[in-house]
């Protein structure tokens, strides 16, 4: 990577972050979709568990890019029906499509999983704990949960700010103990202060207030792979503070590189900004291509070179390329579609 000083509006470097994420849940989900007993039975990389944490990166990078792209835009009604239409169409299309496939792939592979009663609740993303159909959708929830209680800050500033850190205290009881309700489970999940360390430091980074950006990343990568570490060795460890810590070094290594970006010149690997590109469809997508792999390799057995090492290679090779493809060819031409119908509204 090589920088030279020249000033800098754009955030390439936020795409690295959503590639990475991206990859990392992948990679977690090869891993403990081939470890069930149905499948293999162990773990082939263990170092993949902790990829859990791209999750937390990405609710962070949330919190940081919605306040980053509609701060400007706080107390001004006329702008909700603008965020409202770039949040659906940037959501919701590729989620249909993924779930409508999923319906005779499901029938098929896993009759025990075939629910069509909850598969109008998983189209619209309604608040709820389960999520029988898409595993990863059950972030999407809380997603559209922190986009509801924007759109008041846009409205009304001084009663959207107090409600969002309100929401912010309340799920921060979640990281000490558990709610015995599954309602207050879900509405005040601790993962929601994610969201707000994202705005946080969202606000910091366009007020330049980020001083050191370099010891800013330096501490967020520390505090990122030290917890990743300690989540390894210790995964009985809780979760609460995993994600606490995954989401406070999330937020430096953000805040930190967004700065850098903006001060200086920074050449970034052009496949890790395509990756980010394609970091929702990977998001997406990747799990029904590890379920059918994951069988695929189970009757194949030893006909796979490289014994489990093979297999885990193969699954997460074809998943990755599948999630790939899966943008090329339906993501990025319906949604140029989908933009290009919805952009007068989204005005």
């Amino acid at each position: 990577m090589t920088m030279s000083v020249k000033g800098k509006s754009s955030l390439e470097s936020l795409q690295i972050g959503r590639a990475l994420a991206a990859l990392a849940v992948l990679l977690l989900h090869v891993e403990l979709t081939l470890a069930r007993p149905v499948y293999l039975g162990e773990n082939i990389f263990p170092i993949f568990v902790p990829g859990s944490s791209g999750v937390p990166f990405f609710f962070v990078l949330s919190g940081f890019v919605i306040f980053l792209a509609h701060h400007h835009q706080l107390g001004d009604p006329s702008k909700i029906r603008g965020f409202i239409v770039k949040r659906v169409r940037r959501v919701y299309p590729v989620l249909w499509v993924v779930l409508l496939a999923l319906i005779p792939f499901t029938y098929f592979l896993f009759p025990h999983r075939f629910d069509l009663e909850s598969l109008p609740a998983a189209l619209l993303i309604l608040p709820t704990n389960d999520n029988p159909w898409l595993t990863a959708e059950w972030t999407l929830r809380h997603e559209m949960l922190f986009y509801a209680l924007f759109i008041i800050a846009i409205w009304k500033p001084k009663i959207g700010f107090p409600i969002l850190i309100a929401w912010g205290l309340a799920s921060l009881y979640d990281v000490f103990t558990d709610f015995k309700s599954d309602i207050l489970a879900f509405y005040f999940a601790r993962i929601h202060l994610l969201f707000l360390f994202g705005m946080g430091a969202s606000y910091l980074y366009i007020h330049k207030k980020v001083s050191m950006p370099r010891t800013s990343l330096i501490s967020g990568v520390a505090i990122f792979a030290t917890t990743w570490t300690l989540n390894y060795y210790n995964g009985d460890w809780s979760d609460d503070y995993f994600e606490v810590f995954y989401g406070l070094g999330a937020a430096l290594i953000i805040m930190g590189s967004a700065r850098l970006e903006q001060l200086y010149e920074v050449k970034l690997p052009k496949f890790l900004l395509f990756l980010g590109t394609a970091s929702y469809s990977i998001y997406l997508a990747h799990f029904p291509f590890v379920s059918a792999m994951c069988k695929i390799v189970l009757i194949l057995g030893d006909r796979i070179p490289f014994g489990n090492v093979g297999k885990f290679m193969i699954v997460a090779g074809v998943a990755f390329v599948g999630s790939i493809a899966f943008y090329l060819w339906i993501e990025k031409p319906m949604m140029a579609h989908v933009n290009k119908w919805t952009e007068r509204w989204a005005r």
